[in-house]
C-alpha cells in the first residue's frame, strides 16, 4: 500500500468484506485476499487500479483502462446488482403467494418494513466503521449518462408492452402479473451474473445489437403466445402450481432473452464510472420512470403494442457506437416482417369488427356469422353482446322493478350499454353509468339498437372513471345501484367485493334504496361465494338473493340489499306502465309471479349459508387470492354453485319449487342423463301450472323424439297430460302426431 492513500474498500468492516467476497464467489467471479472488495469500486487516488485478478497496476500500466466484466471493481457492482435483483424476485414470490394471503396488506407491509429497517440499521452500523476516501477521477461522460437513461427507458417499456400482450393470453390474476414481473427481474439478475463471470467492455455494441434482436424476436413469440401457453397448460394441469409454472414459462419465453441482455448491459455501463454511481443510478431510474407514461399512456393507444415493440428494438440500434452491419440488418428484417399482435380468438365464421388498444386494456368487437356482436376485453373476458341482450336487460329490470318508484339509478360497469340503456324504458328515471375503459364507451355504437342508444337522451350520463373512486367521491344519492358482473379472479376485481366498497355504496343510497350486486356463479367456487355473501350481509343485514335467469350454462345470482324492503303486492309488476310491459313480456318477466319467482333466499338463510366464511376487506382481500384457484379449473361445471344455492332455503312457493326441480332437470340433461331429466321436467309441471318451463321442455323433447322414437314421444306426452291436465298443448300435439290412437 502507498502511505496516505486508502482505497475505499480498505475501510470496510470485516463482515461486509467477507459477505461481498462470498457474493462474488457465488456468482462465479474471482475473489482476491490481496485487496478487499469495494462496495463502490474505483481507481486508487494515485491512479492505480485493480486488475482482474485483484493485483495493483501502477499509473504507468494503462491507468485509464476501462474495467472489464471481471475486474475487481466492476465485477463487484455487477455481483451486488445481480443479487439485489434476485432478492427482488424472491420478494415478489414470497409477498404475493404467501405473505399477503396469510397476513393481509397491513401486516405484510409492517413485516417487510421491519425487515427494511433492520437492514438499514445494519448498514448504518457498518458504515460508521468506514472512512470514505476521496476520488479524483474524471466524471462520467455525457454519452454514458444518455445511454443509461435510454436503456432504462427501453427496459421498462419492453416490460410494459410484453405484459400488455400477455394479458390477452394469461389468466390475468394477481398471480399472473406477479409471475411475469418475477421472470422479468430474474432475467436481469441472470444477465448481471453472466456478465460478471465472463463479460468484457468490448461487448457493449454486441449486447446492444442482440438486445434489439431479442426485443424484436419477442414479437414473433408473442404472436404465438396462445398456442405456447395452451401447450404449457396441457402439460402442467389446472393446479395453482401448474398454472403458475405455465405462466412463468410463457413469460420466460418472452422476457428472458431480452432481459438477460438488459442485465448485462446495465452492469457493463454502471461499472464504467463507479465514482458517480448515484448519478448513474439516478439517470437510469429517470428513464425507467418516464417509460410507463411514454409507452403505457401515449404509444400504446397511438401506434399499438406491435409497433411500440418495434420502436424499442430499433432504438437499441441507435445506441451502437460503431458501424456494424450484421446485427442491424437482422433487427431491421425482423421489424419489417413482425406479425400482428391482435390476439383475438374469433368464432367460426366470425370477423373482427373493431380492435383498440387503450391505456388499461385491449378491446375487441367480434361479429359472428349470424351478425351478433360481442365485446371482449383482453381477449379473455366477454363483457356482453347482442346475442345475450335479453339477459343483460334483466340485469337492469329486476333491481328496478323491486323498487317502488326509482327516480335515479347508478350502473357500475356499462359494458355494451345494453343493461344501462334499459333505464330509458322507465319514465322519469335518470341514470349514471360508470365505465373504467374509455374505449368501451367509444364502441357502444356497435351494439345499436339493442342498447337503445338511438333513444339516448340527457337522462343517461356515462362517467369514465374507476367504480370505487366514483362511489366514494360523488355526492349524488340513488334509489337503485346496480353493480355489473365482475370476474372475481381478475386482478383488481376482488376489491369490488370488499366490505369497504359495499359500505361506500350504502352511503350513496336514498332511504329505501336498493343495491344489487350480480355474482357470476360459473366463475366462483363455494369458498368465494360464501365470503362475498357474508361480506355483503355485514353491510346489508336484510339481504335477499334472486336468480337473474333460469340457466345452468351462465348462472347468475344477485344479492339485493336495502334498509327497508317495500311491501310487495300481487300486482306489483303489472302496475308498471304499458310501454314497459311490452318489453317485459318479451323477456318473460311481465308479471309478478315470474319476477318474484327468481327469489332464492332471505337474510337468515343466507347467513346460515355464509357461516364463518372470512370477510373480504381491503386489508384481507380474500377474493383476490382465493378466486383464481377456481378459474384455473377448465373442467369445472358452471352450475355447481347454482345447485348449492338452490338448497340454501326451502322454496316458499310451488312456483319456486317447480323452478328448482326444472333446473335440476337441465343439469341431468347436460350430463347426458335424459331419462332422469325428463322425470324432473314432468315433476316440475306437476308441481306448478304457473311455472311452464318444464312443461315446454317436455314438448320440445317429444317433438324431437316423434320421428325416430315415436313410442317414446307418445309416452312422454301422455305422462305430461297426466301431470298437467288443464294445459292443452300436450294433448293437441299428441293428437297431431298420433291421430289414429286418439280416435
Amino acid at each position: 500500500m502507498v502511505a496516505g492513500r486508502t482505497h475505499p474498500a480498505q475501510s470496510l468492516p470485516g463482515p461486509l468484506v467477507r459477505w461481498s467476497g462470498g457474493v462474488r464467489r457465488y456468482l462465479g467471479g474471482p475473489c482476491c485476499a490481496k485487496e478487499p472488495v469495494a462496495l463502490a469500486a474505483g481507481d486508487y487516488r494515485d491512479g492505480r487500479e485493480l486488475s482482474g485478478d485483484g493485483t495493483l497496476h501502477s499509473p504507468g500500466c494503462n491507468p485509464r483502462r476501462a474495467y472489464s466484466g471481471n475486474s475487481m471493481a466492476g465485477g463487484h457492482i455487477g455481483a451486488l446488482y445481480g443479487v439485489n435483483t434476485l432478492g427482488a424476485v424472491a420478494g415478489i414470490i414470497l409477498t404475493v403467494w404467501y405473505l399477503l394471503p396469510a397476513l393481509g396488506l397491513r401486516a405484510s407491509s409492517i413485516t417487510l418494513g421491519a425487515v427494511n429497517i433492520g437492514v438499514a440499521a445494519i448498514g448504518w452500523m457498518l458504515s460508521r466503521r468506514t472512512s470514505p476516501a476521496e476520488d479524483d477521477r474524471a466524471p462520467a461522460s455525457r454519452r454514458l449518462m444518455v445511454t443509461l437513461t435510454i436503456t432504462g427507458f427501453l427496459a421498462i417499456g419492453f416490460e410494459i408492452l410484453g405484459v400488455r400482450v400477455l394479458s390477452q393470453v394469461m389468466e390475468n390474476t394477481i398471480y399472473s402479473f406477479a409471475s411475469a414481473l418475477a421472470i422479468y427481474l430474474l432475467g436481469i439478475s441472470i444477465g448481471a451474473a453472466l456478465y460478471h463471470r465472463s463479460g468484457r467492455e468490448q461487448w457493449l455494441d454486441h449486447l446492444l445489437g442482440l438486445a434489439a434482436i431479442a426485443c424484436l424476436g419477442g414479437i414473433f413469440i408473442l404472436a404465438r403466445a396462445q398456442a405456447i401457453y395452451s401447450s404449457f397448460r396441457a402439460a402442467f394441469g389446472d393446479s395453482t402450481q401448474g398454472v403458475a409454472a405455465a405462466e412463468m414459462l410463457l413469460a420466460a419465453c418472452i422476457f428472458l432473452p431480452a432481459t438477460v441482455l438488459m442485465g448485462a448491459i446495465f452492469s457493463l455501463l454502471i461499472q464504467r464510472q463507479t465514482t458517480e454511481l448515484p448519478r448513474l443510478l439516478a439517470v437510469n431510474t429517470l428513464g425507467s420512470a418516464l417509460a410507463p407514461f411514454a409507452f403505457g399512456v401515449f404509444l400504446l393507444p397511438v401506434i399499438g403494442s406491435k409497433w411500440a415493440l418495434v420502436l424499442v428494438g430499433l432504438t437499441y440500434l441507435t445506441l451502437l457506437s460503431r458501424r456494424r452491419l450484421l446485427l442491424p440488418i437482422i433487427a431491421v428484417t425482423l421489424a419489417a416482417f413482425s406479425p400482428s399482435l391482435r390476439l383475438v380468438q374469433l368464432p367460426s365464421g366470425g370477423t373482427l369488427a373493431d380492435y383498440r388498444e387503450g391505456v388499461l386494456a385491449s378491446l375487441a368487437v367480434v361479429r359472428d356469422e349470424d351478425g351478433n356482436r360481442t365485446l371482449k376485453v383482453n381477449n379473455r373476458f366477454q363483457m356482453g353482446g347482442t346475442s345475450a341482450a335479453s339477459t343483460e336487460y334483466r340485469e337492469a329490470h329486476l333491481p328496478l322493478l323491486l323498487h317502488d318508484n326509482p327516480r335515479r339509478a347508478l350502473f357500475l360497469g356499462t359494458g355494451t350499454g345494453i343493461t344501462f340503456g334499459a333505464a330509458t324504458l322507465y319514465p322519469g328515471l335518470q341514470a349514471d353509468g360508470v365505465e373504467l375503459l374509455p374505449e368501451v364507451v367509444e364502441v357502444m355504437g356497435y351494439f345499436k339498437p339493442e342498447n337503445f342508444m338511438d333513444e339516448y337522451d340527457d337522462r343517461l350520463r356515462i362517467h369514465v372513471a374507476d367504480a370505487r373512486r366514483f362511489v366514494t367521491t360523488t355526492t349524488n344519492r340513488y334509489d337503485v345501484i346496480i353493480a355489473d358482473l365482475f370476474h372475481p379472479a381478475r386482478d383488481g376485481a376482488g376489491t369490488l367485493y370488499t366490505k369497504e366498497h359495499f359500505t361506500a355504496i350504502r352511503a350513496r343510497l336514498n332511504e329505501g334504496g336498493i343495491f344489487c350486486q350480480w355474482l357470476p356463479l360459473h366463475q366462483m367456487d363455494d369458498q368465494t361465494l360464501r365470503a362475498v355473501t357474508r361480506t355483503f350481509l355485514e353491510v346489508f343485514p336484510s339481504t335477499r338473493a334472486y336468480l337473474l335467469h333460469w340457466s345452468i350454462d351462465v348462472p347468475v345470482l344477485g344479492l339485493f340489499g336495502t334498509d327497508q324492503w317495500p311491501q310487495y303486492t300481487n300486482g306489483w309488476v303489472e302496475a308498471r306502465g304499458s310501454s314497459l310491459q311490452n318489453h317485459l313480456k318479451r323477456l318473460g318477466i311481465a308479471d309478478s309471479a315470474r319476477v318474484f319467482g327468481n327469489f332464492v333466499a332471505g337474510a337468515d338463510a343466507l347467513r346460515r349459508f355464509a357461516g364463518y366464511a372470512p370477510i373480504n376487506t381491503d386489508e384481507h382481500q380474500v377474493v383476490t387470492y382465493a378466486a383464481p384457484r377456481f378459474s384455473y379449473q377448465r373442467n369445472a361445471t358452471p352450475y355447481g354453485r347454482l345447485l348449492t344455492v338452490l338448497e340454501v332455503e326451502a322454496p316458499p312457493s310451488d312456483f319456486i319449487r317447480a323452478r328448482n326441480v326444472y333446473l335440476k332437470g337441465l343439469v341431468e340433461e347436460s350430463e347426458g342423463r335424459i331419462t332422469q331429466a325428463i322425470e324432473y321436467y314432468i315433476e316440475s309441471a306437476r308441481i306448478s301450472d304457473e311455472f311452464t318451463a318444464g312443461y315446454a321442455r317436455c314438448i320440445s323433447l317429444a317433438s324431437l323424439k316423434a320421428k325416430d322414437h315415436p313410442q317414446g314421444a307418445r309416452v312422454l306426452l301422455e305422462r305430461l297430460i297426466e301431470a298437467q291436465p288443464r294445459e292443452k298443448l300436450a294433448r293437441d300435439l299428441l293428437e297431431r302426431l298420433f291421430p289414429a290412437t286418439q280416435k
